[in-house]
C-alpha cells in the first residue's frame, strides 16, 4: 500500500503540530531514505504553515543528506526563500527543480510568482502557461497567469484567465480579489465592488482584499466606507508595510471631514 497522501488545506494548528510529532517517529524507525527524505519534506511544510519558516529551510536542508537532487527539496527551498524575500536564492532553487525534473509543474508556477514579485512578467507568464500544459485545468496557473497579465496592463487576457481560474475553483478568493483590483485600475468600480464582494465572503481576513477594496471606496470619494476597509486591514495586518498608505488615506479622509 502507497502513502496516503495529506490534504494539507485548511489544517489546524494542532493537526499540523500532530504531523510534526508521527513524522520524528517514524523516522527513528525507518531504514528506507526516500521515505526518510518525504517525511522530513512534510515536516518542512508543516514547519512552514505553522509560520516558522526558519525551522522549515532546516527541516528541508537535511533531505540532501538522505536523498540528494531531489526535486521537491529545491522547490521546498525556493519557496521558503520567496516567503525570505530572498529572491535570487529562490529563483536558483526553482531552476534546479526545473532541471530536476522539466515536467514539475509546481515549480513552474513557483517560479513564475517570484518572477511576478520582482516585476519580470513575461517570464512569468511564460512559466504559468508551462505549468498550464502539464497539468490540466489548473486553477492556481490561470489565477497567476491572469495577474501577470494585469501587472502588464492587459486587461481583457487577464479577465479570461481569472475568469477561467474562478470557474476551475468556485472559491478561490484571490482570483476574485485580482479582478476587482483590475477593475478598479479600469475606474469601473460597480464591477469591482462585486468581486471584492465576493472575494472577502470567502475569505474575510483577507488585507489586499480589504485594503484595495478601501483604495476603492476612496476613489469613489466615498470616504465613511473607505475607512472601515482601512481599518480590517490594520486590523489584520498591522505592521504590513502597506499600513502607511492606509494611514494616510484614513488621515486624508478625517481632514475631508473637518474641512466640512
Amino acid at each position: 500500500m502507497g502513502k496516503k497522501e495529506i490534504d494539507w488545506e485548511n489544517l489546524s494548528k494542532r493537526q499540523l503540530n500532530a504531523i510534526l510529532k508521527r513524522t520524528a517517529k517514524n523516522i527513528e524507525k525507518e531504514s528506507d531514505n526516500d521515505i526518510i527524505a518525504d517525511a522530513y519534506i512534510d515536516r518542512c511544510h508543516a514547519y512552514y504553515l505553522l509560520g516558522n519558516i526558519d525551522d522549515a529551510l532546516l527541516e528541508c536542508n537535511i533531505v540532501n543528506k538522505y536523498k540528494p537532487n531531489y526535486k521537491r527539496m529545491y522547490a521546498w527551498r525556493g519557496i521558503i526563500y520567496y516567503s525570505k524575500l530572498q529572491y535570487s536564492y529562490a529563483l536558483d532553487n526553482l531552476t534546479k527543480s526545473i532541471e530536476i525534473d522539466n515536467n514539475y509543474y509546481q515549480s513552474y508556477s513557483n517560479r513564475a510568482c517570484v518572477y511576478d514579485k520582482i516585476g519580470e512578467y513575461d517570464k512569468a507568464i511564460d512559466d504559468y502557461t508551462k505549468a498550464i500544459e502539464l497539468k490540466t485545468n489548473y486553477a492556481e496557473g490561470y489565477y497567476g497567469r491572469g495577474l501577470s497579465l494585469k501587472n502588464k496592463k492587459l486587461y481583457e487576457y487577464s479577465i479570461n484567465d481569472l475568469e477561467r481560474a474562478i470557474s476551475l475553483k468556485p472559491d478561490c478568493s484571490d482570483a476574485y480579489s485580482c479582478l476587482g483590483d483590475l477593475y478598479r485600475e479600469l475606474k469601473k468600480y460597480n464591477e469591482a465592488i462585486i468581486y471584492f464582494t465576493h472575494s472577502l465572503k470567502i475569505n474575510p481576513h483577507d488585507y489586499t482584499a480589504n485594503f484595495n477594496f478601501g483604495v476603492v471606496y476612496y476613489e469613489m470619494k466615498n470616504y465613511s466606507s473607505a475607512e472601515i476597509y482601512f481599518k480590517k486591514a490594520l486590523k489584520i495586518m498591522p505592521l504590513k508595510n502597506n499600513v502607511i498608505d492606509a494611514l494616510k488615506y484614513i488621515n486624508e479622509y478625517k481632514q475631508s471631514k473637518n474641512k466640512k
